[in-house]
């Protein structure tokens, strides 16, 4: 169902006659129209837990984490700058190393990150100085082992809001911890703490902020490219007809583009109280007809789960105390 046949079907409900075109058309009642049939599909989209009942608006956000390495360079003490870097593993190797990927090596601080690099020269310039080897001053310390890491990286252009718990590291199957808060991050980040094997990550900027970054997370320098994945809700809810089953839009914004994530009926039946209330009549009755769709729509959309009063759920069932052993588990 098209944007004009939704407020078409909408506004003769209500005695307000059909229109031949919505997109600008400047009469009142169609530039109103127009607004609220937005209104409704936006306040679906970001109803609460609309993401357990539009399984449109429902995606996967899966990224690799990128690293460069093992290197080797030459580090002085009080110096910002890397030389003599030679790429010692397999890869793309120092032209892959960008701005903002942080350095691994025993003779640089937590959260040194690169701030340029010199392929031709096989320099790399950090944003903290070197420091101390395990307390102690040095002077230069020649091919020294070091590798790079991407912290940060770019969040889905359609992202809504992610789905709590549903982040995972698929390569060592193990769920990330947070998002963590401003004060968390810091002390990770600025504090003395372990750093330990599970990711944490931040959301901040546009982007998803991983710690520890990739090389330190397998204790080592030798970077890692696990797949992470996270569940989240999109944006888009219409589609324009050239694309008919594919969320691409916020809005409407033609006559003929289709809402794809909620039934078409939902729009219809919120335009029209939406509509009688703008106009300054009674709604009362077109509101509870709403209600009563979107209640019937919301449980029907996916398919719920049996919950039986008289036996046990039959659904899969994963380990528990009672299919584990007291002993010799996994030998």
């Amino acid at each position: 169902m098209s944007l004009q046949t939704l407020v078409n079907q909408a506004f003769s409900e209500i005695g307000l006659g059909a229109v031949s075109q919505v997109v600008g058309n400047g009469d009142e009642n169609v530039v109103k129209g127009l607004a609220l049939a937005n209104r409704a599909g936006i306040e679906l989209r970001d109803a609460t837990d609309a993401a357990d009942y539009w399984p449109v608006i429902r995606k996967q956000f899966l990224f690799n984490l990128a690293g460069q390495g093992p290197f080797t360079g030459t580090f002085n003490y009080g110096s910002p700058t890397i030389t003599g870097i030679v790429f010692t593993g397999a890869g793309a190797g120092l032209s892959a190393v960008q701005p903002g990927w942080q350095v691994s090596s025993q003779y640089v601080l937590p959260d040194t990150a690169i701030v340029s690099v010199n392929v031709g020269a096989g320099t790399a310039l950090m944003n903290q100085n070197a420091n101390t080897l395990n307390g102690s001053i040095f002077t230069t310390a020649v091919d020294t082992a070091l590798a790079f890491g991407q912290e940060a990286y770019p969040l889905p252009s359609d992202l809504n809001y992610f789905i709590p718990s549903t982040d995972w590291d698929r390569n060592f199957r193990w769920q990330l911890l947070g998002p963590v808060n401003a004060q968390e991050w810091q002390v990770l980040k600025s504090g003395i703490s372990p750093v330990g094997p599970r990711i944490r990550y931040r959301l901040m900027a546009g982007q998803i902020y991983l710690n520890p970054s990739p090389f330190i997370q397998t204790g080592n320098i030798a970077p890692v490219t696990d797949l992470i994945v996270m569940e989240y809700a999109g944006i888009n809810w219409v589609a324009p007809v050239s694309t008919p089953t594919v969320a691409s839009q916020q809005l409407f914004q033609a006559d003929t583009d289709v809402c794809v994530a909620f039934p078409e009926d939902l729009i219809t039946l919120s335009l029209k109280w939406r509509m009688l209330r703008a106009i300054g009549n009674s709604y009362a009755e077109e509101f509870e007809e709403y209600q009563r769709a979107m209640n019937r729509r919301t449980g029907r959309e996916t398919v719920p789960r049996n919950l039986p009063l008289n036996a046990r759920a039959g659904q899969l069932r994963l380990l528990n105390s009672q299919q584990v052993p007291d002993t010799g588990f996994g030998t």
